[in-house]
């Protein structure tokens, strides 16, 4: 990922400002926005593949649990695994099975720390723009006419 990004002009409130008409603090909060919101884009994209590994993880599942025949449960447990709202005895699952729990646990902890990355680059973002258009509003750059 890029460290260092370039963009001409910032928008805040609908208003364009050429990077170099900015202060020198409002050009750092500018590039670490910029660089804030390509992380976010660039995570979101790995979020949305993660949303597709825990489906095909889910599907496989699954299709093992009906191969292997595993046998339906008869009291509520929380070992139970619970597929399409049936519950399945979970105790003594063969080796196989485990493997693909193993795998769609590890995409859903992959998943939430991702989340948790979102927002705080969210939260990130947010701070940035304020703090420029604070920044903006006490320098009172010329607006930029593209």
């Amino acid at each position: 990922m890029a460290t260092d990004v370039k963009q001409d002009y910032l928008t805040i409130n609908k208003k364009n400002y050429a990077i170099g008409d900015l202060s020198e603090l409002a050009k750092k909060f500018a590039q670490d926005l910029f660089r804030t919101v390509a992380e976010y884009n660039e995570l979101y994209k790995s979020y949305k593949n993660n949303s597709t590994l825990i489906n095909s993880h889910a599907a496989n599942l699954k299709e093992e649990v009906l191969r292997v025949k595993l046998p339906i449960a008869e009291q509520e447990s929380n070992t139970n695994i619970v597929i399409e709202n049936i519950r399945y005895e979970g105790t003594n699952l063969p080796e196989s099975v485990q493997e693909f729990v193993k795998d769609l646990l590890k995409a859903n902890a992959d998943k939430v720390n991702i989340e948790f990355r979102l927002r705080q680059l969210d939260a990130a973002r947010l701070l940035f723009t304020s703090v420029l258009e604070k920044e903006i509003t006490v320098s009172s750059p010329p607006e930029y006419k593209a």
